[in-house]
This record gives structure tokens, sequence and C-alpha cells, in this order.
């Protein structure tokens, strides 16, 4: 059974009285955190970090039945990925040490969940950098790529 990626206006439009979870909606933020977290992966790569996109989200799999996709309620599964809080981008250093950088655009800010990511990470010995720009990873490269910590 493999799964099918179907988008919630489709869903809506197959199945007008289901009732999806609500997902966090857009803000009026209109600069976005893609090319400050891609700059940012370029620059730990450059830096010799080996470096992981991460994702968190959630979302719907349906199932096919005889080689037909079902949209059925009670068949379809709603899926967790990813672990809430954590950065944009894991990476570890040179030296082996744990580093979480987190992307946000100027006006953009930590949610309640990565605050505390942060605290749990920077508990453990590891480097969190919340980054608008390279610049603000420049400012902690020291950190970052510490041969002793």
């Amino acid at each position: 059974m493999a799964p099918v990626r179907i988008s919630e206006r489709d869903l809506q439009r197959i199945l007008p009285g289901l009732q999806l979870p609500k997902r966090a909606r857009k803000t009026k933020n209109t600069t976005t955190e893609n090319p400050v977290r891609e700059a940012g992966h370029a620059w730990l790569e450059y830096h010799g970090c080996d470096v992981i996109r991460n994702n968190t989200a959630a979302g719907w799999l349906f199932p096919y039945v005889k080689g037909k996709l079902t949209f059925h309620s009670h068949e379809g599964r709603f899926i967790r990925f990813g672990k809430p809080g954590s950065a944009d981008l894991l990476a570890v250093s040179p030296s082996g040490r744990w580093v979480e950088a987190e992307a946000k655009s100027e006006d953009g800010s930590q949610s309640p969940e990565q605050i505390e990511r942060q605290q749990e990470v920077e508990r453990r010995g590891g480097v969190y950098v919340l980054f608008r720009s390279v610049e603000d990873l420049e400012a902690r490269k020291k950190d970052i790529l510490a041969k002793e910590w």
C-alpha cells in the first residue's frame, strides 16, 4: 500500500464534510526564511559540518484499496514527523559537536517549543544558533567549530 499525497484543498473538495485538524496559518510575514536557511546550510557545509535539513510537520495518509485511492476518514491516518521545536538545520561539526541552526526572517521569532529545544541542546553541550543571516553564523563560528568543548 503506497501512500499518496493530496492537498488539503483537494481533500476538502472531494470530502466537503471532512473536518481536518487545525494547522498553523501563514502570518503577515512577507519575507521568507528559505534563502536564509539555504545560505546557512551552505555556510555550515563550507566549514566542514555534516548538515541535515530538518522538517517537522504532519499530514494525512490515505491507502490504496484494490488499486484505487480511498478517502474514507476511517481509513486515513494522521501522522506527525520530526521533533517539535527542533531547528531547521541539524549538523555535526568537524570536531564532533552537535549543532542546531534555526533560520528566521528579519521579523520571525522562536516558538515556545523552539526555545525549550534551544535550552535542551545547550544544556547537553551542543550549540544552538538562531540566525537571520550568514553574519550571525560567522559571529558564532568559534563556538560551532571549536576543537575543544
